[in-house]
Parts: C-alpha cells; sequence; structure tokens
C-alpha cells in the first residue's frame, strides 16, 4: 500500500508542475510586459503633467470706478461787432501819388467822432501789408477829434495799388480807409490815367 500511495504522489506532482514548453512560450512575453511597465512609469517621472493654471479672480467686485473729469470749458470767442461807428476820416482817400520802387511815404490823417457814443481803438490794424499806421490806443469821445498818420513802404515791382487798411475797434466794425497809389520806374506821365481816341 505504501508503494501505491508513492506512485500517486509522483503522478500527482508531475501533473501539477506546467510543461516546460508551456514556460518557454509564456516568459518573454512576461519579460516584455515587465519592461514595457517599467519604461512607462520612467516617462511619467520625467515629464510630469503641467500644472493646471487658475484663473486670475475677478477684482469687478473691489474694483472703485472713477469717472472722468469733465473738460474744461473751451475760452469762447468774443463774436464780431456788428454795429457801425459814426466818424470822419480825413483824407477820405490816403492817395500815395507815384513812388519809386522801395520808396517811403507818410500821410497824416484825423479822425472825428461824429456819433453820440464813445469809439475804442485797440491800436491794432489789418489789410494792406505795405501800409502801418500809427494810432493812440483808448477812447475817443462823442465830438473829439484824434491824428494818425499811415505809412506806406512801396514794393520793387512797378505796380498800381489799390487797397485799404482797417482800424480796429473793440465795441463796432472795423474802420476801413481806402488807399491809392502807383509805383513806378523812371517815367512819370502826368495824368496818371488817361483814354487814347483813334482818329
Amino acid at each position: 500500500m505504501h508503494r501505491n500511495t508513492r506512485n500517486y504522489t509522483e503522478q500527482m506532482s508531475e501533473s501539477a508542475d506546467p510543461p516546460r514548453s508551456f514556460v518557454k512560450l509564456v516568459m518573454p512575453w512576461a519579460m516584455l510586459a515587465i519592461a514595457v511597465a517599467v519604461v512607462a512609469s520612467f516617462a511619467i517621472e520625467l515629464d510630469p503633467p503641467a500644472p493646471t493654471r487658475r484663473a486670475p479672480e475677478s477684482t469687478a467686485a473691489s474694483a472703485t470706478i472713477v469717472k472722468p473729469k469733465p473738460a474744461p470749458a473751451a475760452n469762447t470767442p468774443r463774436p464780431e461787432p456788428t454795429k457801425q461807428a459814426s466818424t470822419k476820416v480825413e483824407p477820405g482817400v490816403f492817395d500815395y501819388g507815384w513812388l519809386a520802387p522801395g520808396e517811403v511815404k507818410v500821410i497824416q490823417g484825423t479822425i472825428t467822432n461824429t456819433g453820440d457814443e464813445s469809439i475804442n481803438f485797440t491800436g491794432r490794424m489789418k489789410g494792406c501789408s505795405c501800409t502801418t499806421v500809427d494810432l493812440p490806443k483808448g477812447d475817443l469821445a462823442p465830438g473829439d477829434t484824434i491824428d494818425f498818420s499811415a505809412t506806406m513802404t512801396a514794393g520793387l515791382t512797378p505796380t498800381t495799388k489799390k487797397s485799404s487798411f482797417s482800424l480796429v475797434l473793440a465795441d463796432h466794425v472795423a474802420l476801413r480807409v481806402p488807399v491809392d497809389g502807383e509805383i513806378i520806374r523812371g517815367v512819370q506821365v502826368q495824368p496818371r490815367r488817361m483814354s487814347a481816341v483813334g482818329k
């Protein structure tokens, strides 16, 4: 009976061990799986996942709204006067006659206030660039007369000057004074203007 039991145990032990051919077949695949797992673990350690960026917390609730300051009001230009001053200018036309190129000529004049309110002269003029005016700045009372002078500097090119200059007033329309003259070279003809009639 002991002999039979030994034989039975050896048979069971041999049947429990897997065949060697099966082990040879499975072993390479097992080693490959282990190698892949090891490589994957190294890859995870070398390339960790990028940290998740948190969106900045909104500060809208704590922000203070600052209203822009209103722009300063622009200086409103003074409207141009529309009232005409009552005056008498002598002479009525500042006629400089003939002038040689570059010649300077001065004409004296007067301004009389013929109205019933004062006229304020600002001391400024506009108009003909070849003429300058010497006029005191200030008020001219009704009935008063003021002296002034106007100087013309002739240009270098012969020409006929028909222009004007204006005396700027504070509360009235500028006072316009006509200017006449002729710039010539050498020869003067009397009268300055004539008409020829053919036969």
